[in-house]
């Protein structure tokens, strides 16, 4: 599925674009200036049927349209939802609260955390060499 532009919510419009079975993330939002500007407003994923859980999604009825990309696996979809959480997650307009889950039966790592976490200790390293009047 390649569209540029958001899509209206509708059930037609879900059923039309995407095949079954297949897995991905979406975003759910408002669009402006024509279809031209998408403001985000949820986004989420499914790790089994994109487009049954965009039918059955209880968000239906509060956005009117979305964004689909396909992805080629679970894990492939978990590691773009996490980037979407630590992208725009905290720009407080989102409906969204909380971190993604790893997909069922998985134990992946959100790679984000993980970064940040490592680049939170190097900075306290580094700023603790300076205090101590080292520097690398």
């Amino acid at each position: 599925m390649k569209h540029s532009k958001p899509l209206l919510y509708i059930a037609e419009t879900v059923s039309r674009t995407l095949d079954n079975g297949v897995q991905g993330v979406y975003l759910l939002g408002c669009a402006k200036q024509n279809g031209a500007a998408f403001d985000i407003q949820y986004f989420g994923r499914s790790d089994v049927c994109l487009k049954t859980r965009l039918l059955r999604h209880e968000k239906r009825n509060v956005t009117y349209y979305f964004k689909a990309i396909v992805c080629e696996s679970a894990k492939a979809a978990f590691i773009l939802e996490a980037y979407l959480w630590h992208c725009i997650s905290r720009n407080g307009k989102l409906m969204n609260k909380i971190h993604p889950a790893s997909p069922f039966g998985t134990k992946y790592r959100c790679p984000y955390c993980d970064f940040s976490k490592t680049m939170k200790e190097r900075i306290r390293f580094l700023i603790s060499d300076r205090r101590k009047g080292r520097t690398k």
